[in-house]
């Protein structure tokens, strides 16, 4: 399909392409689907499989592209250069879509982009091993993908399997423990519609419960803030703290829940581990300390728990005694 093929001969574009499904159609040159010109608009939750082109872009070859690319699967689309797509000139903003087992021949499995205007956030990028980017320099806007054997120029992306549910028969939304989940882009304007941060990927993992939520902190000035109780700082009754922890690095001395000051408690981590102490009014021993032993995989869930009854402090960790 050619939209505005003489560019910038002609006025800018606006388009809305959604819930369509484009399947194996074929170019000369770029653009198996979708070859455009100086479009604005939209195109999203559409599926782009197997499609072709000889030239770039087996799925889509775009010049002036001001479009929002969003929620779009790519399955088994190839070129000569940029399996799926390839965007030229132009600032186009291209989150949450997935790109599955595409190629380039030349390179390029998921992606070829020439603008540094162009942002691309929150995809999958998966299959067919790396080389899922293709750039001409550095200094391009691409952050919080999953991409298959990493990207040289770009900030917090991973390479790491999604987990998708059931991809050889086509299915690929998230599996309860994807490290996709909760990993995209964190400004607001990227969220789930279940108000959880924004998963990678066309396909959310729907976390509608309480107990579903997690947080993300940065490292450095994040935290949550829960109204004082002097309550807690009684310990002449049992008492137990539990939390789920994932880090994605290594560094001393990070809260993870505390309460109180000259009396309290708090469950810390560090690089080494999990411990945690309980601090009271006793006048010769006022800190009561335990430390784990379980070694801290990077980007794995533990659940970790303090128990404390008098005399005694123990640290859980996976429901085994650390």
């Amino acid at each position: 399909m050619y939209i505005n093929d003489f560019g910038e001969n002609w006025s800018p574009t606006t388009i809305n392409i959604h819930n369509n499904v484009f399947r194996d159609n074929s170019a000369g040159s770029g653009g198996g689907a979708l070859d455009m010109n100086n479009v604005h608009g939209s195109i999203d939750n559409n599926l782009f499989i197997g499609n072709s082109a000889d030239g770039a872009g087996g799925a889509i070859y775009a010049h002036e592209i001001y479009c929002d690319i969003s929620n779009n699967v790519f399955i088994d689309n190839s070129s000569n250069w940029a399996g799926a797509m390839r965007l030229n000139d132009g600032a186009a903003n291209v989150f949450n879509n997935t790109f599955y087992n595409n190629y380039g021949e030349y390179g390029a499995h998921s992606i070829a982009i020439r603008s540094t205007d162009h942002h691309v956030t929150s995809n999958i990028m998966w299959g067919n091993g790396g080389d899922h980017i293709g750039t001409n320099y550095d200094g391009y806007d691409v952050t919080f993908n999953l991409i298959e054997g990493g990207f040289w120029d770009g900030e917090m992306n991973i390479d790491q399997d999604p987990m998708f549910a059931d991809p050889d028969n086509g299915d690929l939304t998230l599996s309860e423990d994807s490290p996709a989940i909760d990993s995209g882009n964190p400004s607001e304007e990227y969220s789930d519609p279940d108000g959880t941060r924004s998963d990678m990927g066309a396909f959310y993992f729907d976390q509608p419960s309480s107990s579903s939520y997690s947080l993300s902190f940065d490292g450095e000035d994040d935290h949550v803030t829960v109204p004082y109780s002097g309550a807690l700082n009684s310990f002449t009754d049992a008492m137990t703290v539990s939390a789920w922890v994932k880090t994605s690095s290594q560094s001393n001395y990070r809260t993870i829940i505390e309460n109180g000051n000259v009396q309290g408690f708090a469950l810390m981590l560090d690089a080494e581990g999990f411990y945690g102490n309980v601090q009271n009014e006793h006048p010769t021993n006022p800190w009561t300390t335990v430390e784990g032993s379980t070694i801290i995989e990077l980007n794995t869930w533990y659940h970790v728990a303090m128990t404390y009854t008098p005399g005694y402090l123990l640290l859980y960790v996976n429901g085994v005694l650390d």
